[in-house]
């Protein structure tokens, strides 16, 4: 299930789709479905990537980012072939076929594209960046006359320089590995940060797979993951309770009582258990939520109406009605304010406010 693949593929479609084609909509359907999807996992892979990164020994991190930038270089050598008069290049002279083109598909950025400053751990390329890197300058510090010339990619340029270019190793300074690795957390701070857009997204899709795609299992790996990798997150609440509806859903009774026995015990007073603890709830709090914004249309009618005796007497019972913490607690409170300066005036008035943004 690659979902950002398919999110791609999906618009591709939708370009040589015409608008009244049967298939459109439902393949437009299915492209906005998969938006947010590929956005938060593309989130997921790159912080994590970045993370990973931020664990490595400073010879490793060096490693990497020679191997990357070796893999540009060849992407920039590539395009520059490319654009190269046959008769002026190297196999347009009678090299050997193949002789000037580098070997391997660095998987990089198209040719003549600017080069990408996403990249993804992985061992392999880790690997292989320390190999070349010590093959080329064993444990040699950097120092900024490493570099070697960039004219050829510039200016005018022979066979021989071409091709010894072309297969020479790439070097790198401290500024390329700076910029290559810019985005790798430094401090605990970035760290922190990185993981909390992983945190998030993670939520985001145990959401997004149960509601777009009505997908539970995918929304339980999602769920879980984020548990299991931050078990104090801010989410812990809702998680559990998207759980346990995709459990429900997915027939897996035991887990689901499991989950539900966890949100009784720890939550017993919010309102997504009391909804579970009786299926009347959610209705008796919209019936409540109905009667509470009631009166207050019926208060502030009256007090429209000049009748601010009337107006604030509702507004002093308000709260044994519908508890001091009711939802319009503040909407009652600055009209309260406003019933005292039309009754005994505008010093009473200011006091009055003064007690609201207290």
């Amino acid at each position: 299930e690659d979902f950002v693949h398919a999110k791609l593929y999906f618009d591709s479609t939708l370009m040589v789709l015409a608008t009244n084609d049967a298939r459109y909509l439902p393949t437009k359907k299915l492209a906005d479905n998969l938006t947010d999807i590929a956005l938060n996992i593309t989130v997921i892979d790159l912080q994590d990537s970045l993370l990973a990164i931020s664990r490595l020994s400073e010879e490793e991190k060096k490693a990497l980012a020679f191997e990357l930038k070796k893999q540009r270089d060849e992407e920039r050598r590539k395009a520059l072939l490319s654009q190269t008069p046959a008769n002026d290049s190297p196999v347009g002279k009678g090299a050997r076929p193949g002789q000037a083109l580098v070997a391997g598909n660095s998987g990089g950025p198209r040719a003549g594209s600017e080069p990408s400053n996403f990249f993804a751990y992985n061992d392999r390329a880790l690997k292989r960046g320390i190999r070349d890197f010590q093959r080329e300058w064993g444990d040699r510090p950097l120092e900024d006359n490493w570099r070697r010339s960039s004219e050829l990619l510039t200016g005018d340029f022979g066979e021989e320089e071409l091709e010894e270019e072309i297969i020479a190793s790439t070097v790198i300074t401290d500024e390329d590995i700076d910029e290559i690795l810019k985005d790798v957390p430094q401090t605990e701070e970035d760290v922190a940060d990185a993981e909390k857009k992983i945190m998030d997204a993670l939520f985001n899709l145990g959401q997004l797979y149960r509601e777009r795609l009505n997908n539970n299992r995918k929304a339980v790996e999602s769920l879980e993951e984020l548990l299991r990798r931050f078990p104090e997150t801010q989410y812990q609440l809702d998680a559990l309770y998207y759980l346990y509806l995709a459990h429900t859903d997915l027939g897996n009774t035991a887990e689901a009582q499991r989950i539900y026995n966890l949100l009784v015990e720890n939550y017993p007073n919010t309102n997504i258990v009391r909804s579970l603890l009786d299926p009347e709830y959610v209705k008796n709090s919209l019936d409540r939520e109905r009667r509470l914004n009631d009166y207050y249309d019926e208060t502030f009618q009256a007090f429209q109406e000049g009748n601010y005796q009337v107006a604030k007497a509702k507004i002093d019972k308000s709260p044994e009605l519908f508890g001091a913490t009711n939802s319009l607690r503040a909407r009652f409170a600055l009209l309260n304010a406003m019933c005292i300066g039309n009754l005994q005036g505008k010093e009473a008035y200011i006091e009055e406010l003064r007690e609201v943004v207290a």
